[in-house]
């Protein structure tokens, strides 16, 4: 695919995986446009960024933030419904009006970040959602590529820094039922990796993103606590009682630590992949090299999506 000096559009290029794949898309040269109900002032690109918000209430608007735009890579989701603001199902629906309206403007090629191991047969929303989410884009454009990673980690992540957190803060860490479920984790410049090259091909692809180390839950929580040198006593502990420990901490951090979706979803291997590893970080590594700086604030996820705090 000829891409020089074409434009692309990155849903949430002031978010997590958004921003980084706008960076390094800059980083290339190219113009880049985004749509987001969040712009930050304080993000280093955010003068290089054509800004444009989500208009899903208004079709024709939406259609026109595309106007011009040949690769649409698109990170639109939400990690967990919240209150009445927006459930997986009307994100379903979002993210099939975003993708017509990209097909109506004349976009060429979609890449489109899924998560590892999505069913339409799951009883997990988050899962099924992504996968209703894919079989609509495979209608609608004849080219896309559908990246599926497992666990995104960086130092920006949710996941990896809370659990870093927690082991720093408090002296008991529950582990989820039995702990020997698996985890995959890629690094975030790997997926990009991965995204930016699939945005430059003509094929259409359907690939997992994924890190070369597996790791029981327990074994990752355990070389966590060894690296930060945290005494924190690590335990196993029925799903649902972990689930209500953690209450008092989302109470007082005004988020949700994790949902008990989300720890079903964990539990259930899903998060684990079956293919040669596209990700080339070995986690261990990149732990024993950034363990100073991992876990030393607490990741606040509500806040940073809805703004609760102003």
């Amino acid at each position: 695919m000829n891409t020089e000096n074409e434009s692309c559009l990155v849903t949430g290029a002031f978010n997590y995986t958004g921003k980084y794949i706008a960076r390094r898309l800059i980083q290339d040269g190219k113009k880049v446009k985004t749509l987001t109900n969040h712009p930050d002032n304080s993000d280093p690109n955010y003068g290089l960024i054509e800004i444009y918000p989500f208009s899903f209430d208004n079709f024709d608007k939406l259609t026109e933030s595309f106007k011009n735009i040949k690769i649409f890579f698109n990170t639109y989701w939400i990690r967990y419904s919240y209150k009445n603001k927006i459930n997986h199902e009307k994100a379903v629906q979002n993210s099939i009006m975003l993708f017509q309206a990209a097909k109506k403007a004349g976009v060429k090629k979609v890449v489109h970040i899924s998560v590892s191991n999505p069913s339409i047969q799951s009883t997990l929303p988050y899962f099924k959602g992504k996968a209703i989410v894919e079989q609509e884009l495979m209608k609608i454009f004849p080219s896309y590529s559908i990246i599926r990673p497992t666990i995104i980690y960086s130092l920006e992540d949710v996941l990896i820094s809370n659990i870093a957190w927690l082991l720093r803060k408090f002296p008991i860490f529950p582990i989820f039922g039995d702990g020997k479920y698996s985890v995959q984790p890629v690094l975030i410049d790997d997926l990009v990796e991965l995204v930016i090259s699939e945005g430059m091909s003509d094929k259409s692809k359907i690939i997992d993103s994924c890190g070369p180390e597996k790791f029981t839950y327990r074994e990752l929580v355990e070389l966590i606590s060894t690296e930060i040198k945290s005494k924190s006593l690590i335990f196993n502990l029925n799903p649902y009682l972990a689930f209500i420990l953690s209450k008092p901490i989302s109470f007082f951090m005004k988020d949700n630590l994790i949902t008990f979706n989300e720890i079903k979803g964990l539990m259930s291997n899903l998060l684990i992949s079956e293919i040669t590893p596209t990700g080339k970080t070995i986690f261990s590594e990149w732990l024993r090299e950034n363990v100073s700086m991992l876990g030393l604030k607490y990741k606040n996820d509500l806040v940073k999506h809805y703004h609760l705090l102003g």
